[in-house]
C-alpha cells in the first residue's frame, strides 16, 4: 500500500477554485488519476479540513467532504455524506484501494480537535471545532458518537468499509502520552474494528499497546522489524542521514532504492506526508511551488510535494516522481521472482557480489546497481 498525503485543500487554493465546486473535483480527479499511475492505491480522504501542519491558532482552507447540521438549541446533529460518497466513487473507479479518514485530532499529541464546520438551522456556518476546543471537551466526544454509526454504516454501505482506516494524530512524542492514550480510548470502542494506522517513531506506544498498526520513520523502523505484522515504514523532513529519501539535492539512485529496500523487509505499505503540499510550513501563507520547494525554507527542498500544479488543473510529473515509481517496479518484479525461485533465493540474487546485507543505511548507493538490477530479475525470470 502506497500512502501519500492527498492534500486537496492546497488544489482548490493554488487555482482559486472553490472546495467542491465541479472544477474542483476536476481537478481532485486529475491529481488522483496521477498518483494512480505512479503506485499510490491509498487515498487521503477529507471527511473534514486536514488538521495537518497547521499553526497552533490558525487553520488552513475549509475543504470538507462531510455536510454537517448543527442545532445548538437540542445539540444535535444530522449528516449527508453525499460528497463523500462521491469522493469514494471517484477513488474506486480511478484504482485506489485504500482510503485513509482524516485525522481525528490535532498533530503534536492530539490535545485538540480538528477544524470541524457546520450549518446552523438559520443557514450559517459556525466552526464547531478547532482550536479552540479541547480533545477532552465532552462535546467532541458527543460528535464523535453522534458521527461514527452512520459513518460506518455508509463506508459499509457502499462497499468501502473493509478498504478504510483512521488515524488519531501523527508522531506523538511520550510528552503527549496522556492526551493520546485519552484519544484512543474514546475513538477504539467508536470504530467497530476499522482498522488506526499511525506514524509513530517511539516503539513505546506500540509495545503499549496504543498503536496497532505503527508506521515507523526508516531511520527508526529496526525496533518495530520482526515485531510487528503488515509492518509500514515512511520517510520525510527528518530522515536525511544514511537513509533513502527523495529530496532534490539526493541522487536518484537514493530515492529509487526504497523500493528494493520495501522487498527485503517485507514492507507491507509506505506512507509519506507531501504528494501536493502548496503551502509554507504551518500553512501559514500559501506558496508558488515552481519558485519555492521547501515550504518557506522549513524542509530539505522536495519534502513537501512530489507533483506540480500545473495549466488547466493538470498535475506535471517531478523526476522524484518517476524514480519512485521505478522503485515500486523494482519491488513487483523482486516480488514476482520470489514467486519463482522463493524468498531466500530472491535475497541471496540480491545480495549477489556485495558480501553483506541489505538495511536502510547499508545499500547499494550506485546507479549502475539499480540499472542493472531489473535486466538481472528479468533473466532470472525466464532463464536467460
Amino acid at each position: 500500500i502506497r500512502y501519500e498525503w492527498f492534500h486537496s485543500d492546497c488544489l482548490a487554493a493554488y487555482y482559486g477554485v472553490e472546495s467542491w465546486s465541479e472544477k474542483h473535483w476536476e481537478i481532485v480527479e486529475a491529481f488522483a488519476r496521477n498518483a494512480v499511475r505512479h503506485g499510490i492505491n491509498a487515498l487521503y480522504t477529507p471527511l473534514w479540513t486536514p488538521p495537518l501542519d497547521t499553526e497552533v491558532g490558525a487553520e488552513r482552507p475549509t475543504c470538507q467532504l462531510l455536510e454537517i447540521g448543527y442545532d445548538p438549541a437540542t445539540g444535535g446533529y444530522t449528516f449527508n455524506f453525499d460528497r463523500l460518497g462521491r469522493f469514494l466513487e471517484m477513488g474506486k473507479r480511478l484504482g485506489f484501494r485504500r482510503f485513509g479518514m482524516s485525522h481525528l485530532f490535532t498533530q503534536w499529541g492530539a490535545r485538540f480537535t480538528p477544524k470541524i464546520v457546520c450549518t446552523l438551522p438559520d443557514g450559517s456556518e459556525v466552526k464547531r471545532f478547532g482550536w479552540h476546543v479541547s480533545s477532552e471537551d465532552p462535546s467532541y466526544a458527543e460528535f464523535l458518537k453522534a458521527l461514527m454509526p452512520g459513518l460506518l454504516a455508509f463506508l459499509r454501505g457502499n462497499g468501502a468499509g473493509e478498504m478504510c482506516f483512521f488515524s488519531i494524530s501523527d508522531e506523538p512524542s511520550m510528552e503527549h502520552f496522556d492526551s493520546y492514550r485519552r484519544a484512543v480510548e474514546l475513538v477504539t470502542p467508536l470504530l467497530e474494528g476499522l482498522p488506526t494506522i499511525e506514524a509513530l517513531s517511539n516503539y513505546d506506544f506500540y509495545e503499549r499497546g496504543l498503536v496497532k498498526h505503527p508506521v515507523p520513520a526508516n531511520n527508526h523502523i529496526e525496533p518495530f522489524v520482526g515485531n510487528v505484522a503488515g509492518l509500514w515504514s515512511y520517510y520525510c523532513c527528518g530522515q536525511q542521514h544514511l537513509v533513502p529519501n527523495r529530496m532534490i539535492a539526493m541522487p536518484s539512485a537514493r530515492n529509487r532504492i526504497m523500493g528494493t529496500l520495501c522487498y527485503v523487509y517485507d514492507l507491507a505499505g509506505f506512507l509519506q506526508w507531501g504528494f501536493n503540499f502548496y503551502y509554507s510550513q504551518y500553512s501559514r501563507r500559501f506558496i508558488d511551488p515552481f519558485a519555492c520547494t521547501d515550504a518557506g525554507g522549513a524542509f530539505p527542498a522536495g519534502d513537501p510535494f512530489i507533483v506540480y500544479p500545473g495549466e488547466n488543473g493538470e498535475p506535471l510529473d517531478s523526476i522524484r516522481h518517476e524514480v519512485f515509481a521505478d522503485g515500486l517496479q523494482d519491488l513487483r518484479a523482486l516480488r514476482l521472482l520470489e514467486k519463482k525461485i522463493g524468498r531466500e533465493r530472491t535475497l541471496a540474487f540480491l545480495r549477489e557480489g556485495r558480501g553483506e546485507a541489505f538495511s536502510m543505511t547499508d545499500y547499494p548507493r550506485d546507479a549502475e546497481f539499480l540499472n542493472r538490477l531489473r535486466p538481472r530479475i528479468y533473466a532470472a525470470l525466464t532463464g536467460a
